[in-house]
């Protein structure tokens, strides 16, 4: 805590919050953009998938509950990395 300005004091600018991912340096987003891109490859699906899943309702309803609780966490997990990728 004591190193490298760790501390109670942070300034707000200093944050990963998603108004000041727009902010951050070039080299800095483009880790970000990587990171998010290898995280969305490691999905068996991509996005549209679960949304067709989700909006099925018949399809949806035969998923057991543990399923649709998957589906769900999968679903938000990727809403955030695209928004993510939008920011970058």
């Amino acid at each position: 805590k004591d190193q490298d300005g760790w501390g109670d004091n942070k300034r707000e600018e200093d944050s990963l919050t998603i108004t000041n991912i727009p902010k951050l340096k070039a080299s800095w987003r483009q880790l970000l953009r990587d990171s998010v891109l290898l995280t969305l490859q490691n999905y068996a699906t991509d996005l549209k998938s679960e949304q067709d899943l989700l909006g099925n309702k018949e399809v949806y309803t035969k998923l057991s509950w543990r399923e649709q609780q998957a589906l769900q966490v999968r679903y938000g997990q990727k809403m955030i990395l695209h928004q993510l990728l939008e920011l970058t």
